[in-house]
């Protein structure tokens, strides 16, 4: 074997060049990946925002409007019985601690009946209208409500159609019962209503 003679330090600055080449193609590499790696990170953030985006507009429709339907439906039938106590106060000259009753009885029957506050409070005004006082509605308007629930019609007309046979036969609030009775009884026997 021959040796082959290199000057000295050529072997030292080739392997040099060589490690040096070598890392330069590793950064480049690293670069490469690093990059790849932050786009596919960016991707994924980028997909898991759009389906918080789309998770959020479900949850929007979904949740926040109805509960949103829901609040305007409240605060519409509290101002709808407000609108109907201030009518009943307007027609009875009812105040102080004699509208707070009206006002307890309306929200007890809506409570224990079938009957919203305000349909019961919608009574009260039909009764105030025939010329009934506080005291008088307040013993009828339970009545008016059995009359309309077993005739199956609504307050309004129950609490007209009482206060009339009321008033035409001259009775008094507490009749109201026995004449409901009598109602009842017809719209049961007979083709009327």
């Amino acid at each position: 074997m021959s040796e082959i003679a290199l000057p000295a330090g050529t072997a030292f600055v080739d392997v040099e060049g060589r490690f040096d080449q070598l890392r330069k193609g590793i950064q480049r590499e690293g670069d490469a990946a690093a990059q790849s790696l932050g786009r596919r990170i960016s991707q994924g953030f980028d997909r898991i925002g759009s389906q918080l985006q789309s998770t959020g507009r479900r949850l929007t429709t979904r949740l926040t409007l109805p509960i949103v339907g829901l609040g305007v439906g409240i605060l519409k039938v509290a101002g709808d019985f407000q609108s109907s106590m201030n009518q009943v106060r307007a027609v009875t000259g009812a105040a102080g601690a004699e509208f707070t009753q009206l006002e307890d009885l309306a929200k007890d029957l809506g409570r224990t009946t079938q009957f919203s506050a305000s349909q019961a409070a919608d009574a009260m005004y039909f009764l105030a209208s025939a010329g009934f006082d506080t005291n008088e509605i307040m013993e009828a308007l339970p009545g008016t409500l059995q009359l309309a629930a077993a005739a199956q019609m609504d307050l309004a007309t129950a609490a007209d159609l009482a206060s009339n046979i009321l008033s035409g036969f001259g009775l008094e609030a507490t009749e109201l019962g026995r004449v409901n009775d009598a109602l009842v009884a017809t719209f049961q026997n007979t083709n009327t209503n």
